[in-house]
């Protein structure tokens, strides 16, 4: 495997989920608003957002409420441990749990800037 930039890294990872659906309440791509929550609210209440469940009326299992935001936080899930900065996590709720209990301040921060710039390129892909 040859040696990487973190741009292409970004964009490799946008390119690999430019294709799940992204769908709002109102059918509109929640790409790009995403970032915009995370600027405004932080990282850990837009992944709290993202993760939140509500009951499925016909299985009565819990589903994601928010599925769009709910995959951009699986994109993410995904490209932050491939950067080194999740050191555990292996599903949005791992996620939350490690960002708010385990990582320092500074490991917040840096998956915070560095979501924001994945997100950059995953918002240019997205249909």
């Amino acid at each position: 495997m040859r040696n990487q930039t973190l741009a292409q890294r970004r964009a490799g990872m946008a390119l690999k989920w430019k294709d799940k659906k992204y769908g709002g309440k109102k059918e509109g791509n929640v790409v790009s608003g995403f970032p915009t929550l995370i600027r405004m609210d932080g990282l850990l209440p837009a992944l709290a957002y993202a993760i939140e469940r509500k009951e499925d009326k016909q299985t009565r299992d819990l589903v994601p409420k928010n599925e769009g935001e709910f995959q951009i936080a699986s994109a993410l899930v995904e490209h932050l441990s491939n950067e080194g900065i999740l050191k555990q996590s292996k599903s949005p709720d791992d996620m939350v749990k490690e960002l708010a209990t385990a990582a320092s301040a500074s490991q917040l921060r840096r998956a915070t800037a560095e979501a924001l710039a994945f997100l950059n390129y995953l918002k240019r892909f997205v249909p």
